[in-house]
């Protein structure tokens, strides 16, 4: 993350909203799939903090951490979360943490902004224990094409729903919960849920601005399975 974006994403409302709706799906996904009472929760690409202060507060961790590449980030980051968490400023394909040691790395809103997806995969799928989550988000690619024309979106890559869910498997995660979101970008609508599960339903969720994949770390000799 850059000076820039971080300035942009402090100043508009319509990108808390943004915020707060992927926090949602994070957490109901965590809720149902990571049943931890306890344990360690990465967040790469931690921004202002604004995701790992929702996440960590709402699900039950022991340890909380995040890391970025901006200073300017991390010094916001820290700040918010009052010591609560723990910031680090780091490269997200090269992290500075021991093998195994986190039971959910979290990367929302970030595989965008990077052009080496397959090191920070190996990175996530490194850092997670034998059966750790990795929780991403990522928007539409057709929406990111159409938004890249009306506010600089920093984004230097796009990817879907299914190349992201191959580039999971490839990197010898298994997929467990796939699937689109949010249906308008900038503010909630009357009966959201709704028009997502009709929209889902009907199988029409690339209509959706967001998507969110929630994988798993395979064990050794656990057989292949996306």
């Amino acid at each position: 993350m850059n000076k820039d974006y971080l300035r942009l994403r402090q100043g508009d409302n319509y990108i808390s909203y943004r915020m707060n709706s992927r926090a949602g799906q994070i957490i109901n996904s965590l809720n149902k799939l990571a049943p931890f009472n306890c344990g360690r929760i990465l967040d790469a690409g931690v921004a202002e903090g604004r995701m790992l202060s929702r996440v960590a507060g709402s699900l039950n961790f022991n340890c909380a951490v995040g890391i970025d590449s901006c200073p300017d980030a991390v010094s916001a980051a820290a700040a918010r979360n009052d010591g609560k968490v723990k910031v680090f400023r780091a490269d997200i394909v090269k992290l500075p943490f021991k093998d195994g040691v986190f039971d959910i790395v979290l990367a929302s809103a970030v595989l965008e902004h990077i052009w080496d997806i397959d090191s920070a995969m190996r990175e996530f799928y490194r850092v997670l224990r034998p059966g750790g989550l990795l929780c991403v988000t990522l928007p539409n690619p057709a929406y990111d094409f159409i938004n890249s024309f009306l506010v600089k979106t920093f984004h230097v890559r796009r990817h879907s729903l299914t190349g992201m869910r191959n580039i999971l498997c490839r990197a010898k995660f298994s997929v467990l919960d796939a699937r689109h979101f949010m249906a308008f970008p900038f503010a909630r609508i009357a009966l959201e849920g709704a028009f997502v599960r009709l929209i889902s339903k009907m199988k029409l969720g690339f209509l959706l601005f967001n998507f969110i994949i929630t994988a798993r770390k395979r064990e050794e000799g656990q057989p292949f399975g996306c």
